[in-house]
């Protein structure tokens, strides 16, 4: 295990990353297989519950097709391919079971917008929330094995529910650790539309069973009331900057900086980043699912990782989701980039590269 070096990969006759990409390459266009790798990316094609556009499930294959155009250097971060990373396959019995389950999801979602008593469809609602809980327990699994082989993790979506399995895993092998959550939404919601796994309650969720979890919330700019109320109740361990809040200071003259040095007072040293692409602003992932006006921009985003890393934080898992779209779209261009710059930084950060 671990990854190997650059000329030991030429040794080992594997192609230079740097040339035209096989259509037989593994993700980013790179030749690292299970054993050499240090990162491994988990794909979840996963959208049930999902309650405005489909298609997330979809977004980690396209991404594998679309990530093979990057370039590969990076001017921060160097040869981030050196770090050894490797995608697995998306597990077929998982889209079975997506497929599945949407079909009963969609009918529940549609009765609901009819005017249903939720009520109605209780029968239904006790089988996908049994069945959803079923399938992130057998991804907690598979991410567990994960660490097992000494691997770092970062899943990639799939609606923001699959989070929850990555972030319990986390927790499970770290006990003190902040969640910095990108995102336009704050996903405190409680069992959404009926939904015990929904995306929108993914937050509430971890933050419900968990204590000790720290969340650093950036660039929220879509949420109820009840979401925020809920949010200051737990100022002790949720710290809110909204994407308003954000803006008003840069439009008064403060720095992306200074804003970014006290998000990142608010981090533990262990930090695990949840990125939502919705966070960014809407042309940069136009098939989102659900996507936001307003929002920050790539660079804003990968400035305050960029400077968590630089202050020595430890980047001990992530996950990049709601990413949809073919892979000639923007959004997927955008999120190959993201989850390229993701890995760097879990590598540098872990002295990987």
């Amino acid at each position: 295990m671990g990854s190997l070096k650059f000329g030991e990969l030429l040794n080992k006759n594997m192609k230079n990353p740097s040339d035209i990409s096989l259509s037989n390459s593994n993700i980013f266009g790179l030749d690292c297989d299970f054993d050499a790798s240090n990162i491994v990316i988990l794909p979840v094609p996963w959208d049930v519950t999902t309650s405005y556009r489909r298609g997330t499930s979809m977004g980690p294959e396209s991404l594998k097709i679309s990530s093979s155009q990057i370039e590969i250097y990076d001017e921060y971060l160097g040869n981030i391919w050196k770090a050894g990373i490797f995608c697995e396959k998306v597990a077929a019995s998982w889209v079975a079971w997506n497929d599945r389950l949407s079909y009963v999801s969609k009918k529940i979602i549609s009765g609901l917008e009819d005017g249903d008593d939720i009520n109605s469809h209780a029968f239904h609602l006790k089988y996908v929330n049994a069945q959803s809980e079923e399938f992130f327990s057998e991804v907690l699994s598979r991410i567990e094995r994960l660490f097992e082989h000494g691997k770092f993790v970062i899943g990639l979506g799939g609606d923001h529910s699959v989070s929850e399995s990555f972030i319990k895993a986390t927790s499970n092998k770290y006990k003190s650790f902040s969640i910095l959550h990108l995102d336009a939404h704050l996903d405190m919601r409680e069992d959404y539309e009926g939904f015990e796994g929904s995306h929108a309650s993914v937050i509430f969720n971890c933050l419900q069973k968990n204590d000790e979890l720290n969340l650093v919330q950036v660039g929220a700019r879509a949420f109820s009331e009840e979401e925020l109320e809920y949010a200051t109740k737990h100022h002790d361990k949720v710290s809110l900057f909204t994407d308003r809040a954000i803006k008003s200071s840069l439009y008064r003259g403060r720095t992306w900086h200074d804003i970014c040095l006290e998000i990142t007072e608010q981090c533990k040293e262990k930090l695990y980043i949840s990125f939502d692409i919705d966070v960014l602003m809407p042309s940069l992932c136009p098939d989102t699912g659900t996507p936001v006006p307003g929002g920050l921009s790539v660079e804003h985003i990968f400035y305050l990782i960029e400077l968590l890393v630089r202050q020595g934080k430890t980047i001990v898992g992530a996950d990049l989701v709601e990413i949809s779209g073919n892979e000639h779209t923007i959004n997927m261009i955008v999120a190959s980039r993201v989850l390229y710059k993701l890995c760097g930084y879990m590598a540098r950060s872990q002295g990987l590269i």
